[in-house]
């Protein structure tokens, strides 16, 4: 009873998520390539060192990130919400930003250089942790430039 009440649960779930991404998307960004030397968390998930395709589906305000691993082929889907300006030396650069506290790494945004604007990565809980247990508690800044 217990397994049938856990399939029931899973598909209601699946179900939903698949409805909120057939949602028509409006249009789709080019997608960018990375070469990131350190291992880095997104949307929860460890992701190692190497090459990424990273593009975005827009939808109205909302924008989803699909970071792939190019080697490996396993990706996250990663939820963004509108970011600050872009700095004046990002401007027309493709951009990962990413929070290090010590030698761990958190991607927290991305331009994509056809604009002034930024998308912004909300802190997951295991950053939001990582923060609170940080020597100096304000994470240091990393960037990866696109790879053309």
């Amino acid at each position: 009873m217990k397994l049938i009440a856990t399939s029931i649960a899973a598909s209601g779930l699946l179900a939903a998520l698949t409805m909120a991404l057939a949602v028509p998307v409006r249009a789709q960004s080019l997608i960018f390539r990375y070469s990131i030397p350190f291992d880095f968390v997104a949307s929860g998930q460890t992701l190692p060192a190497g090459d990424y395709l990273v593009g975005a589906a827009y939808n109205h305000d909302t924008v989803i990130l699909n970071v792939r691993n190019v080697s490996t082929d396993a990706a996250v889907l990663v939820l963004t919400a509108p970011g600050p300006a872009a700095r004046s030396g990002d401007r027309d650069k493709e951009v990962l930003l990413f929070h290090r506290y010590e030698g761990d790494y958190f991607l927290a945004g991305i331009w994509d250089g056809s604009r002034d604007i930024s998308r912004a990565i909300p802190m997951s809980k295991t950053e939001r942790d990582r923060a609170t247990t940080a020597p100096r508690g304000k994470p240091e800044e990393a960037t990866v430039l696109a790879r053309r």
